[in-house]
């Protein structure tokens, strides 16, 4: 990464040129320009060691900190009095060789004292014959090295042969047929076979050698594509080996926010932690290290996660408090607080959600942690603290939807009177009214005993079609009856409804055949709502084990607030 690049200036080719005497370098030394912990740094202010070689002049300049200093093409970067676009491809040919030979070394021929070290020699003094097929080009490598690629096993020369023949001659070349994923799939296997970090720094340079020279690194998206979707993890690692902390969890990072354009997002997070070093940037410090903490926790949400599917319950607060302290938001802290319910930790429980309802958040997420804290006060009949959120939660509300959404985490939790109440100041600050409002208003009277008020609602014409909506509130008879009636119009998702109301009324064998029905409709794995209800039917007629099996085949990133309650009425049930 060029120094322009780490300050997050515009990106132009001199950036490229950059990138490319740095892979030279690597290349030609099989060491990094520049190496140890605050690479920042020392890629800002420091110079690299010179080489042993006849093109530690031209490198330098490439490496040079000011971009205006530095060569105006990649032909121009290599010193000679022959034709310098010739004399690059012989240079890069010679690479690329010495490079495979070295690997092919490596595996195919340990000795007991190990591999031998590569300086950088004179890569342009042919050592080899012409080969037939080169089209002039002569392929370089160091005596040694060729002579160990020619002792090596059939099956790794004709590998490293296709490469250089059908990859990178035609790169070099600038022909068209290059394949990429071929060239990459035998680095891949040079790579897993090594066995050897010098093997593995080599691969990579060799990987990045080529995709920089053809591609500039701010254009790899279709090359990344296709790699992600062979699922070759260890080539993308290998390609983009550690430029920053940060940058080194990069893939973790990929995997939680499903990003595309690999390259980009790691261009960003690089940008972000090197400016976060500079004086007077603690918004891009805030940011960059806010990032960082989100890759961290990747693995401790998979490992709680775990935890709480196996009762470990111990060691989920293990994992929550971890996750709490790289990042102290409002969807970790209700992890830890839950884990202290189950664990009996009451007072603990409380803290928690007493400092996640003091958090400085959106109001949005304001109004959900101010929910979730009234909530578990009343539970625990703490009516006094409760009155007070109580209040705040009414200056919010300064719409209806508010109320209905805080009626239904009533309702969910079994806080009925509460619920009631939520959904009468919802009629009286909204005007008009809706199926949902009218159903959960219904089923809070319901249980408290005011059968009357309930049918009223019930039998509001707004109801004829609201199957979704009776099922959502639990009234799984009368939406099996509004499904059945032809009367009313059947809802697109019919099936999914079926399997909720027979679920709900405990008629299991018709709930899974309607379950596999509606399964086997086009893009429904991604109907991540519908799983939800019918897991929760499952819950209602106290199906728990089917249901936690439902409940697990929903990505972990896709999952708020109201599935952790319903793990958690499953686990204090099971």
């Amino acid at each position: 990464m060029s120094p322009e690049q780490l300050m997050g200036d515009k990106a132009d080719r001199k950036q490229d040129i950059y990138a490319f005497a740095a892979c030279l370098y690597t290349t030609l030394s099989n060491a990094e320009p520049f190496q140890g912990d605050d690479l920042s740094n020392k890629i800002l202010h420091e110079t690299p060691l010179a080489l042993k070689s006849s093109h530690n002049a031209s490198l330098q300049k490439g490496l040079k900190k000011k971009a205006v200093d530095r060569p105006q093409s990649c032909q121009d970067l290599l010193d000679g009095k022959a034709s310098q676009a010739r004399l690059l491809k012989i240079a890069i040919a010679g690479l690329v060789v010495v490079s495979i030979c070295f690997l092919l070394f490596m595996f195919t021929n340990k000795s007991d004292n190990g591999p031998k070290e590569v300086d950088g020699g004179d890569h342009t003094k042919p050592l080899t014959p012409r080969a037939a097929n080169s089209t002039g080009t002569r392929l370089v490598p160091r005596t040694q090295l060729y002579d160990s690629y020619k002792l090596g096993s059939e099956q790794a020369k004709k590998k490293a042969n296709g490469l250089v023949k059908d990859g990178v001659l035609k790169f070099i070349l600038n022909k068209e047929e290059f394949n990429e994923v071929d060239a990459f799939g035998t680095c891949f296997f040079i790579i897993n076979n090594g066995g050897d970090e010098n093997v593995a720094l080599a691969a990579r340079s060799f990987l990045q050698l080529f995709t920089l020279y053809r591609h500039g690194e701010r254009s790899l998206k279709k090359m990344l594509s296709e790699l992600a979707s062979a699922a070759n993890k260890y080539l993308l690692q290998a390609v983009f080996y550690e430029k920053t902390d940060l940058a080194k969890s990069i893939l973790n990072y990929e995997k939680l926010i499903g990003v595309s354009d690999y390259a980009a997002h790691k261009r960003v997070l690089a940008s972000l932690y090197s400016r976060a070093l500079q004086p007077k940037k603690a918004h891009d410090m805030h940011k960059s290290m806010f990032i960082k903490k989100e890759i961290d926790s990747y693995s401790y949400i998979k490992l709680y996660e775990y935890a709480m599917a196996s009762e470990m319950i111990k060691e989920s607060i293990d994992y929550a408090k971890k996750l709490v302290e790289r990042s102290p938001v409002s969807r970790f802290m209700l992890m830890l607080a839950m884990s202290y319910e189950l664990a009996g930790q009451d007072e603990n429980a409380y803290q928690t959600y007493k400092t996640m309802y003091h958090l400085k958040s959106s109001k949005s997420v304001k109004q959900q942690d101010s929910i979730l804290f009234y909530i578990y006060l009343l539970k625990h009949n703490k009516r006094q603290e409760s009155e007070a959120v109580y209040n705040e939660l009414k200056t919010m509300a300064d719409k209806g939807y508010l109320w209905e959404r805080y009626a239904k985490a009533m309702l969910d939790q079994g806080l009925y009177k509460d619920a009631a109440a939520a959904y009468k100041a919802r009629f009286s600050i909204a005007k008009g009214t809706s199926s949902t409002a009218n159903l959960g208003y219904a089923a809070a009277l319901l249980k408290l005993g005011k059968k009357q008020e309930a049918m009223v609602l019930l039998n509001n014409k707004r109801n004829r079609y609201a199957a979704i909506s009776l099922n959502e509130y639990g009234f799984y008879k009368r939406a099996l009856e509004t499904l059945v009636s032809k009367k009313t119009r059947a809802p697109t998702n019919k099936q999914l409804m079926f399997a909720t109301a027979y679920a709900g009324l405990n008629q299991i064998d018709k709930a899974e055949k309607a379950w596999k029905n509606h399964l086997e409709k086009p893009k429904v794995q991604r109907d991540i709502r519908g799983k939800y209800f019918y897991a929760r039917a499952l819950v209602h007629s106290k199906n728990y084990k089917k249901a936690k099996k439902i409940l697990a085949t929903i990505e972990s990133s896709r999952q708020d607030e109201k599935f952790q309650r319903l793990r958690y009425v499953i686990q204090t049930n099971e």
